[in-house]
């Protein structure tokens, strides 16, 4: 069974997950709105090509990207489970099927079946509990945080521990309700760096 994350734009993790050793990736990607159902335009399938070429880079050789049109079911599991060693595997788009969204237990349960191991490495959407992103560590032996990810949290964790002075953060996205947080944690850590300017 091929190891599984979350993000296919991380070629760093895959490229450690797969360089040098015997394991099999399938890669897929939460994009777009597409409402639960299949959107062309949201296709991941022109992502393939991009694939490939970072791929290349990582591993200085021409790397073969094999896409499965859907994320679950039988052309999924046929595919994953015919990967041979260091070969990856893009899985079509996640919302295209609603149950990804709602975290529906089966779903999640497909998902877990396509692996041994599922490393999520979108950060960006690692807060969300949707079946791609929680569902599926209830289904496999075991989970882990990529390498894009763990940057993501060290960077974060500095800058609201110890920041860089002047401290400016830029905040953007397009709910509000979802940034009320940081917000709130990066004032807090604004006027500790205030408190402790005055102090000195």
């Amino acid at each position: 069974m091929p190891s599984f994350t979350c993000t296919v734009l991380a070629s760093s993790t895959i490229g450690f997950q797969t360089c040098g050793s015997t394991s099999k990736l399938a890669s897929t990607v939460c994009d777009g709105r597409p409402k639960g159902k299949p959107v062309e335009s949201m296709s991941l399938r022109p992502l393939v090509a991009r694939l490939r070429l970072l791929l290349d880079h990582v591993y200085s050789s021409s790397e073969n990207v094999a896409f499965s049109p859907d994320c679950v079911g039988e052309i999924a599991m046929e595919m994953s489970s015919q990967l041979e060693s260091g070969q990856t595997l893009l899985l079509e788009n996640l919302r295209f099927h609603k149950e990804e969204e709602s975290n529906d237990p089966e779903f999640a349960a497909k998902l877990a079946a396509l692996c041994d191991v599922y490393v999520n490495d979108a950060f960006g959407s690692a807060h969300r509990a949707h079946a791609s992103t929680e569902g599926i560590t209830h289904f496999v032996s075991q989970s882990a945080a990529g390498l894009l990810m763990e940057k993501e949290l060290n960077f974060l964790g500095k800058v609201l521990t110890e920041p860089d002075r002047p401290f400016v953060a830029i905040i953007g996205g397009s709910k509000i309700s979802g940034k009320i947080d940081v917000i709130d944690n990066a004032l807090a850590a604004a006027r500790r760096a205030a408190k402790l300017i005055k102090k000195a």
